[in-house]
């Protein structure tokens, strides 16, 4: 992707979020999440081309399908950067203590809490409900 089409796709995703955000004030609840998530995978398509790749680091049990990587690209960058926030960039000894906070940090934190929904589809199956009804 041409930096110039990067920021096309950020100008879209910003779009997206703007149009969520005067959902959500309308009480559209459903269509403002499914726009937001929108807007989110915009920028994970960013992200996975910044990357230099849409694979995914290893061999999935699971195939994720292209929406789910670029939600966990974003989730990715937004647990990567509490990490560093929490636990600064330096870690000097990684004991059996460090990693368990860590873990434990992660899994209570709003971004590791986001990972989690990304991973398990919760937050494409969510979009999908706001938009679509099945019978």
């Amino acid at each position: 992707m041409e930096p110039h089409e990067r920021t096309a796709v950020i100008a879209n995703a910003a779009r997206l979020l703007q149009d969520a955000k005067l959902l959500f004030d309308h009480t559209r609840f459903a269509s403002a999440f499914a726009l937001a998530v929108l807007g989110v995978e915009e920028i994970g398509k960013v992200i996975l081309d910044i990357w230099g790749s849409t694979a995914t680091l290893s061999k999935p049990v699971v195939r994720r399908s292209a929406h789910i990587r670029k939600q966990a690209a974003v989730s990715s960058l937004l647990l990567a950067s509490f990490a560093v926030s929490e636990f600064g960039t330096e870690v000097d000894d990684a004991d059996e203590e460090l990693i368990q906070r860590v873990a434990e940090a992660f899994r209570l934190s709003r971004e590791g809490q986001l990972m989690s929904q990304v991973h398990g589809g919760a937050l494409d199956k969510t979009k999908q409900l706001g938009l679509y009804r099945d019978d």
